[in-house]
């Protein structure tokens, strides 16, 4: 069913869309195609365990396993079916009830309660990977470039889920980079033509002393660009470019505790830096081949797209998982269909969604890196 609420009109002088993702019917999905018998062997075993019903409250769907074999079963396909494929999935870091991501078909970034399976639309084209969810998990930080009298002006605004409304919170006159918040001080950086602007988010319900919101325990911040990372000392003073492929970002998330980051390029390269390694030897350490990093709550391990190679080209993109130690296993090994943007949720399962689906499928694994024997080490880090 499908259904259309009036929500307050953010800063672009848009209609917030409300709408309702269809529900499920019960046909199932066709399985996917085990790649080979080899790979079968060396698989970590995932299964299929019960609804979450804090996620689906409202409805649960029918759901029912896809074999795969060995590897690991999805639940009933999907959890929610949204009316368009989505990109760039951000789950808001508190509760975990509420997935940020932006709408290829339309350009547009919106935000889809999983409680409520409500869909509400934030703002209009022009907003690509830059936004994130502020750390109390209510508030959106985006970006919006605007072209005003055939210049590109840059407009940083801030979505409160909680009244459905944007607010304007610094305007540029330049083609600006990505506002990168920090978890630990509210802080968020964001690079343009005239420099780095640094400014603190104050948030009214943040039961903070001042010594607490201000102190600088840290080795400095990351700041995210189309074209690079970079590290800025906790003074601003001294400004590092890490170092990567070149080929520019496609995608990044910071930790959860503010001291590291991920991140993939176009050349599907993931790169790891914290932040005292990227201040005194800049080079950031290679993961793997992949897309779509993210982190884990306890901030020591990612999850991404693997990328599936042959030769120089990518055929297929599976779930990897990757710790601090350079251990890794691969989550999912399907064929051709394309596992991408996976998020992290509560109870340590997995959601994500399947290219040129409009699906969000949850994986649930049966182990943690420490307890499955299946793990790959990759070079160690320096």
């Amino acid at each position: 069913m499908m259904g259309q609420l009036n929500q307050p009109a953010g800063p672009d002088n848009e209609s917030d869309a409300a709408t309702q993702p269809a529900i499920l019917g019960t046909e199932p999905l066709p399985p996917p195609r085990v790649q080979d018998a080899s790979a079968q062997a060396a698989a970590p075993t995932l299964t299929h365990q019960t609804p979450i019903t804090s996620l689906v409250q409202d409805e649960l769907l029918e759901h029912s396993s896809i074999d795969m074999g060995m590897f690991n079963s999805y639940r009933r396909s999907p959890v929610i079916r949204l009316p368009h494929p989505v990109s760039r999935l951000k789950i808001d870091p508190l509760n975990k009830l509420r997935l940020a991501f932006i709408e290829p078909f339309s350009d547009q970034l919106k935000v889809v309660h999983m409680k409520s399976r409500r869909i509400i639309t934030v703002a209009g084209p022009g907003i690509g990977q830059s936004f994130t969810w502020t750390p109390d998990g209510s508030r959106l930080l985006y970006r919006k470039q605007v072209r005003q009298n055939n210049k590109v002006h840059g407009r940083v605004a801030l979505y409160d889920d909680s009244t459905r409304s944007s607010s304007t919170i610094a305007t540029m006159a330049y083609f600006t980079g990505i506002p990168t918040l920090d978890p630990r001080s509210g802080e968020f950086l964001v690079l343009h033509a005239g420099g780095i602007i640094r400014k603190k988010l104050h948030m009214p319900e943040a039961k903070l002393a001042r010594w607490e919101q201000s102190r600088g325990d840290h080795n400095g911040m990351f700041v995210a660009t189309p074209k690079f990372i970079m590290h800025v000392s906790p003074s601003g003073r001294d400004i590092h470019k890490l170092i990567d492929d070149g080929s520019g970002i496609h995608s990044y998330s910071i930790a959860h505790d503010g001291t590291k980051i991920a991140w993939a390029t176009h050349n599907n390269q993931v790169y790891m830096a914290r932040d005292h390694w990227s201040y005194q030897a800049r080079r950031a350490q290679f993961v793997g081949h992949g897309l779509d990093p993210t982190w884990s709550d306890d901030s020591e391990r990612i999850v991404f797209a693997g990328a599936r190679t042959v030769g120089s080209k990518v055929a297929d993109y599976d779930l990897r998982e990757m710790n601090l130690h350079g251990e890794g296993r691969w989550l999912t090994q399907t064929s051709h269909l394309q596992e991408r943007w996976p998020v992290i949720l509560r109870d340590g399962s997995y959601l994500f969604t399947i290219t040129n689906t409009t699906d969000l499928f949850i994986l649930e694994p049966t182990a943690t890196m420490d307890q499955n024997p299946h793990l790959a080490k990759s070079d160690p880090y320096p």
